[in-house]
C-alpha cells in the first residue's frame, strides 16, 4: 500500500509542475491595457519580466483610415525623476501594430512607461493606461545556471511528494493511528526540503534574476517569496503540532487530536498547490 501511495504522490506532484508554469506564466500575461476614447481603440500587453530587449508593441484602431497620429512611448528607468521618449512606428507587414525597442538593463532594473496617442496638431488625444498616475512595468532579470535550477525544482519537487504522502497518511488516521507517526515526520521532511530549496538554492536563483537573495517580507515586495516563506513556516508549524510522534509515538504530547490532524495537513496541502501555481517559481528555467 505505501508504494501505491508513493506512487500516487509522484503523479499528483508531476502534475502539480506540469500546471505551475503554465498557470503562472497566464497570470504574467494578464497585464493587458486597453484605452478608448474619440472613436480610437488602443491596447497593448506588458512583456513583464524579460531577459532581452523588449520589444513594445501596441495595437491601434482608429474611425478613419485618413487620420493622422503619432505615437509616443515614454519611459524611464525606476528611480529617475524625468521621462525620455520613442516614437513607435507601424509594423509593415500589419495594419495596426506599432512597435519600438527598449535597451535592455541590467537585472533587477525596471522601466515603466506609458503611451500617448497624439492627434492633429500635436493635441494628446489619448493615454496608454488611461489613469494619469499609472504606468506600465518591465522588470529585467538574468538567466540562473541549469544546475541551480535542477537542484532548486528537485528539493522543491521531493517536498510536494512528501506533503502529498503526508495527506494520504492523513485521511488513513481513524483506521490506522500509526499514520499519523508517518504524517508528522513527512510533514517536518516536507517543510525542511521547502526551507533548503528556498533559504539556499532558492536564494542564489534569486541573486542571479534579480540581484538580490531574499526580495520578501520584510524587505521587498516579491509576493511568491513572501508566499513561500508563509508556506514554509506553516508546515515548520505543523511539525510543531505533531511534536509527540516525530521521533517516537506518543499522541498525547501533540497539540490536535486525529480530526485536527487531518484538517491542518489538507490545509497545508492546498497551500503549497495555491502557492506553487501561482508563485512563479517555475517559470524561467532555461531548459
Amino acid at each position: 500500500m505505501s508504494s501505491v501511495r508513493l506512487f500516487l504522490a509522484f503523479i499528483l506532484t508531476l502534475l502539480l509542475f506540469a500546471a505551475a508554469p503554465r498557470f503562472s506564466t497566464k497570470l504574467a500575461e494578464s497585464r493587458y491595457y486597453q484605452a478608448s476614447g474619440h472613436g480610437i481603440m488602443i491596447d497593448h500587453t506588458s512583456p513583464g519580466t524579460v531577459a532581452v530587449d523588449p520589444r513594445i508593441r501596441v495595437w491601434v484602431a482608429v474611425p478613419s483610415d485618413s487620420m493622422q497620429f503619432q505615437l509616443w512611448l515614454h519611459y524611464r528607468r525606476s528611480g529617475q525623476d524625468n521621462f525620455d521618449s520613442l516614437i513607435l512606428m507601424r509594423n509593415l507587414e500589419t495594419l495596426d501594430q506599432y512597435e519600438t525597442s527598449l535597451p535592455r538593463l541590467d537585472r533587477g532594473a525596471v522601466y515603466n512607461y506609458f503611451v500617448e496617442l497624439r492627434a492633429q496638431q500635436d493635441t494628446l488625444t489619448l493615454r496608454l493606461p488611461q489613469n494619469p498616475a499609472q504606468t506600465v512595468r518591465v522588470l529585467f532579470e538574468g538567466q540562473p545556471s541549469l544546475l541551480l535550477w535542477a537542484i532548486h525544482v528537485a528539493l522543491m519537487f521531493v517536498a510536494a511528494m512528501f506533503a502529498f504522502s503526508a495527506l494520504f497518511n492523513a485521511f488513513g488516521l481513524r483506521s490506522y493511528e500509526r499514520n499519523l507517526k508517518r504524517l508528522s515526520r513527512k510533514v517536518l521532511i516536507a517543510g525542511a526540503l521547502m526551507l533548503i530549496g528556498t533559504v539556499t538554492v532558492g536564494a542564489l536563483i534569486s541573486h542571479a534574476r534579480f540581484g538580490y537573495f531574499w526580495g520578501g517580507w520584510p524587505f521587498g515586495g516579491n509576493a511568491s517569496q513572501t508566499l513561500m516563506m508563509l508556506l514554509i513556516l506553516y508546515f515548520l508549524f505543523l511539525a510543531v503540532i505533531f511534536r509527540g510522534t516525530i521521533f517516537g509515538f506518543n499522541p498525547d504530547k501533540n497539540l490536535v487530536g486525529v480530526p485536527g490532524a487531518v484538517i491542518l495537513t489538507l490545509v497545508g496541502v492546498l497551500f503549497m498547490i495555491g502557492v506553487y501555481l501561482i508563485g512563479g517559481h517555475f517559470i524561467g528555467i532555461p531548459l
